[in-house]
């Protein structure tokens, strides 16, 4: 769970993790791929509002160079120029097409967790009714 101290969180779902990776990748080819498989080429991080970490690699098993990106839209640049994969939400595969671009399921990759957040000063009105429909989507 992310921490913080001044929003509510509720867990209402989880999304399965997909690899964002130029066209002309030799893993484009593939149905699905593995973290293993991803981490043989470079990989982008967004560390401001991306899901992913090495940390999400078994000890030693983590892609050996990434790349640092400022947004969601430079992430998509670099990976669609082919200097790097990434790996995102399920979410992110659906609302982010590109030219250039594709998405492959990590099969064994963790689900991402998907959380309501609200301010704890002040909770929206009719609370539980909010969550029940997120959780429902």
């Amino acid at each position: 769970m992310p921490e913080t101290t001044s929003l509510e969180l509720v867990l209402i779902g989880v999304e399965k993790r997909y690899c964002a990776m130029s066209v002309d990748d030799s893993l484009a080819t593939k149905r699905t791929v593995t973290l293993a498989q991803v981490a043989t080429a470079p990989l982008a991080i967004n560390d401001r509002t991306g899901s992913t970490r090495l940390d999400l690699w078994p000890d030693g098993g983590h892609p050996h160079h990434t790349i640092p990106t400022n947004d969601v839209d430079d992430w998509l640049t670099v990976i669609s120029s082919g200097k790097a994969r990434g790996i995102t939400a399920e979410s992110t595969a659906h609302q982010y097409r590109r030219q250039g671009l594709t998405y492959r399921a990590v099969r064994d990759g963790p689900p991402v967790p998907v959380y309501a957040a609200w301010t704890k000063k002040d909770p929206p009105a009719m609370l539980q009714d909010i969550i029940t429909l997120l959780a429902g989507l």
